[in-house]
């Protein structure tokens, strides 16, 4: 009886006094939640989360951590790791691209005699004096 019942009540959806109700495959319910931001004001709600469409709305510009209010968050909360850059324009976390060394997330090209054998490298390894840095692939 009881897993009849679950089985019901995973495929079950109405609209309740908090908005649409209906649940995943495991039965827990897909809901709905507000984004939260803390300013020098209090909390405030910035945009919301809908676990039902997957939907993100933010509607008010995020004030972060660091006293500063912008759309993007600021460089200090997204440092990458070594092996890693920053790219300029998504502001994502990429894997170094072969040729050059992540050690401090910003891409170095590999000096003369040394080269990064493979995509994702912290550092350069040195090879036969004649070698040189394979070019950045495209």
């Amino acid at each position: 009886k009881e897993e009849l019942l679950l089985n019901q009540l995973k495929q079950s959806n109405f609209e309740g006094i908090s908005g649409l109700v209906s649940f995943d495959e495991n039965g827990d319910r897909l809901a709905a939640y507000e984004l939260l931001n803390y300013r020098p004001t209090g909390w405030t709600v910035i945009g919301s989360f809908s676990a039902n469409t997957g939907d993100l709305t933010v509607d008010t510009t995020p004030y972060w951590q660091f006293g500063v209010s912008s759309s993007m968050p600021p460089s200090e909360t997204t440092n990458c790791a070594a092996g890693y850059y920053k790219d300029v324009l998504s502001q994502l976390c990429l894997s170094c691209p072969r040729g050059f060394s992540c050690s401090d997330g910003v891409p170095q090209q590999c000096s003369r005699g040394s080269t990064a054998q493979r995509k994702g490298s912290r550092h350069a390894r040195s090879v036969r004096k004649d070698s040189i840095c394979r070019p950045m692939e495209p």
